[in-house]
């Protein structure tokens, strides 16, 4: 389940506005460091780009994503 912050908008400084994309979640710190990706983790555009792009092109972090969803 999403952190109630998502919804009101009161990010973490670390908090990425995607899904999953709690600092405190651990899946994108997983995924980052599995693929060696070096993920932007704060609130900004560049950071939701990053996630939205990585997981446009990576067909497992989809189905993972859909399986946690």
């Amino acid at each position: 389940m999403t952190s109630p912050r998502f919804s009101t908008g009161n990010l973490l400084d670390k908090d990425v506005s995607f899904c999953y994309g709690s600092y405190y979640n651990s899946l994108c710190l997983f995924i980052d460091n599995i693929h060696n990706l070096k993920l932007r983790f704060d609130n900004s555009q560049e950071a939701i780009e990053e996630c939205k792009q990585f997981a446009a092109f990576n067909v497992l972090t989809q189905q993972l994503l859909l399986i946690l969803i």
